[in-house]
């Protein structure tokens, strides 16, 4: 931005060449089924395509700082917990939401499949 405006909205192109291999490993895990392939999927669905590669390439990123700095080995599970953590902020959220309008939220019942 300069002075209030916004000069550009689009992804800058990048000449480094980690950039660009993390840049590619955050496009090929659209099809991943784990926990960096859905935050891909879903920064996709809120951002659009060029923004969730970038967003994604950035978690690679501090994910690969944090390994080469602590040199601990890779668990997705301190990433689980995070998201497990948001989606029960996101559903208080929701059930203040709804009560303030006049609802009440209940959890479908379970089925054993």
């Amino acid at each position: 931005m300069s002075g209030g405006k916004t000069l550009s909205t689009h992804s800058r192109k990048v000449k480094n060449r980690a950039a660009i291999a993390l840049r590619l490993e955050a496009h090929c895990l659209y099809r991943a089924k784990n926990y960096l392939g859905e935050f891909h999927r879903k920064m996709k669905w809120r951002l659009g395509a060029p923004e969730a590669v970038a967003a994604t390439a950035h978690k690679l990123a501090r994910i690969m700082y944090h390994l080469l700095s602590t040199k601990e080995p890779y668990s997705e599970s301190v990433l689980i917990k995070c998201d497990r953590r948001a989606n029960n902020r996101a559903e208080v959220r929701l059930r203040r939401q709804a009560a303030k309008v006049g609802f009440q939220l209940t959890r479908p019942p379970e089925t054993n499949s």
